[in-house]
């Protein structure tokens, strides 16, 4: 797990491995006065090779504490054995920033075939 904060909003942004679900985004916000919505990336390389995941802004969620959100997206498209990097932006009235890279590597699922003496994979 990578964790990294933003200087002006203090955000929190790691990854978990959910196995052949994918990765498990998760972030934590503080205090979102300014705060418009988030962005998601992830690429297998540079970041000018990002895929944004989101296919719409994802907006600020009230909770039950005001001065802490936290939010997840399940990154079910992601790729066994691949190395993704993700980035999360953070859109405010002041303009944007970035958290990340955080890093991440999948790993191939191995899978038993029934009837088979050898293991296969999806």
């Amino acid at each position: 797990m990578d964790e990294r904060e933003l200087e002006n909003t203090a955000k929190i942004f790691f990854l978990r491995k959910l196995g052949w679900l994918g990765v498990d985004v998760r972030w934590e916000s503080l205090l979102e006065v300014e705060v418009i919505g988030y962005n998601l990336y992830r690429s297998e390389g540079l970041p000018a090779d990002a895929l944004r995941l989101n296919t719409t802004l994802i907006e600020p969620q009230p909770g039950e504490n005001p001065f802490e959100t936290n939010y997840r997206f399940l990154d079910d498209r992601a790729q066994q054995g691949v190395t993704y990097q993700y980035w999360l932006e953070v859109v405010s009235t002041l303009g944007s920033e970035q958290l990340g890279p955080v890093q991440i590597q999948l790993h191939r699922v191995l899978f038993p075939v029934m009837g088979a003496s050898a293991w296969s994979t999806p």
